[in-house]
């Protein structure tokens, strides 16, 4: 731990001796970040998210998840098109969870935007017209806090 690569910068760890780097090759910005989770975070959240925050401009991820019973995933997929071309900006993709003969799929909603109230708004239309969507095909719905009946 008392040197580092060629051409890599060193990284302060806040909170521990572990070396971080950071390394610019051909306009890529590569950090090598140490194994312990501990020291990792607290790298990752004082020199890392800054620099991610600067150069997103401001955007910000944004994300939901619902789940589904008793509804295949080719039917749903024909549901999730008509609520993505309803919600511009929302993206879905689907997570098989279950068996053939009991299908169980993690539903994930997300978009990238630079307000927070209009994106958890947008997710929460979007969310809410899939649910309404899959519960007329005879699907059930639910949230990871719902407990499956």
């Amino acid at each position: 731990m008392a040197t580092i690569p060629e051409k890599t910068a060193p990284i302060r760890n806040p909170v521990g001796t572990a070396s971080a780097v950071r390394v610019d090759v051909n306009g890529t910005v590569i950090f090598a970040l140490p194994g312990v989770p501990k020291e990792m975070e607290a790298i990752f959240e004082e020199s890392i998210a800054p620099l991610l925050h600067q150069a997103s401009k401001g955007c910000a991820f944004y994300e939901k998840s619902i789940y589904a019973d008793e509804i295949m995933e080719s039917t749903l997929a024909t549901l999730i098109d008509t609520v993505m071309q309803d919600n511009s900006g929302v993206y879905i993709k689907s997570h098989p969870r279950g068996a053939e003969n009991k299908p169980n799929i993690e539903i994930h909603f997300s978009i990238t935007s630079t307000n927070n109230q209009k994106s958890q708004e947008k997710l929460e239309v979007a969310a809410n017209q899939l649910s309404q969507l899959i519960t007329r095909s005879n699907g059930k719905v639910y949230t990871q806090n719902q407990v499956e009946t």
